[in-house]
């Protein structure tokens, strides 16, 4: 019987064609563009510099990575979008923040805040502060809150959202301290910046955006949230010097949908890890007064579980799913 080389052409072409088109992951990982979703606004610090670090990891993967800046919701719409609609192949992943983690315990979002995720990496840790315009009476945090007691209601303060990190630690210090202000949220930073600049409001409370601002001689930071004073800013002393006990650590990290593949997540991992040691990602870093902190996969997911912790704290201090759940009627 002769041999049907017909078939056999056929089979070899059909055979090409799925190894060709078989998902990419692990070695052959990847094989399109990669989209990399900021919550945040256009313009702004984590636009900068994810664009910084994408652009570098593009040219180590051979494949671009497309910055996506989808604000809304305090940071949560476009994840929800993601955790909607993306493919769990390592080709949609996100900033992952601390707000996701409280929507998720207040009952705000269709998804688990750490079960639904694979976590790539952890990059930085934001600087939280406050500031206040230059010209502003107020020298010291102090001086501020003690005018806010004296005039219940009449100071004003911006933040990067309802319920977002800045609100929350300003409602720990209303309750701990008596202070009555009151609250203006905002989509982002930078219109945090833009409100406090046009005198909508006394002060913001939000992860250090405000660089220019401060060289130009237009705000001044009255303190930070961290645990020691910064490098960038030893002049000004952190809220717990300030006589408030209160200190945020707030990671910056990548992750994507759950159930990429380990291999793949490796590819991710390697990529943005040897892209942090690029100069131009550290001096973008350095202007935002992002502190670099490295943490590999498993480390950053289980830096989370642990901020998991807190949020709960922060959660249930304020009742924050009754509060929500009310609002949602």
């Amino acid at each position: 019987m002769k041999p049907d080389f017909r078939k056999a052409a056929v089979l070899a072409i059909c055979f090409g064609f799925l190894l060709f088109h078989i998902p990419a992951s692990g070695a052959n990982f990847p094989a399109k563009p990669i989209n990399l979703i900021n919550p945040w606004l256009p313009g702004g610090d984590l636009s900068g510099v994810y664009r910084t670090l994408g652009e570098r990891a593009g040219r180590i993967l051979g494949q671009p990575v497309i910055v996506d800046d989808k604000p809304g919701a305090t940071g949560t719409l476009a994840i929800s979008t993601m955790m909607a609609t993306a493919k769990p192949d390592g080709y949609t992943i996100c900033h992952y923040h601390r707000n996701i983690i409280r929507y998720g315990l207040i009952g705000q979002l269709t998804y688990d805040p750490i079960a639904d995720f694979t976590f790539i990496l952890q990059l930085s840790k934001y600087t939280i502060g406050i500031a206040v315009r230059a010209d502003a009476p107020w020298k010291t945090f102090k001086e501020l809150t003690d005018y806010a007691k004296a005039n219940p209601n009449k100071i004003k303060y911006a933040t990067a959202g309802q319920w977002s990190l800045g609100h929350c630690y300003m409602e720990l210090i209303t309750r701990d301290h008596g202070v009555k202000w009151i609250h203006v949220p905002q989509k982002g930073g930078l219109e945090c910046i833009t409100s406090l600049l046009g005198g909508h409001v006394d002060f913001l409370v939000n992860p250090i955006q405000w660089r220019s601002q401060l060289d130009a001689g237009q705000l001044r930071t009255l303190a930070t949230f961290t645990e020691k004073r910064t490098k960038w800013w030893p002049d000004v002393p952190t809220l717990k010097e300030s006589g408030y006990n209160y200190v945020i650590y707030s990671p910056i990290g990548l992750a994507g949908p759950k159930g990429i593949d380990p291999k793949t997540v490796k590819v991710l991992h390697d990529a943005f890890k040897q892209s942090m040691e690029d100069p131009a990602f550290q001096k973008m870093s350095d202007f935002y007064a992002h502190e670099i902190y490295y943490l590999n996969s498993q480390d950053y997911e289980k830096s989370i579980k642990n901020l998991l912790i807190d949020e709960r704290g922060i959660v249930e201090k304020f009742g924050l799913k009754e509060i929500m759940g009310k609002r949602k009627k």
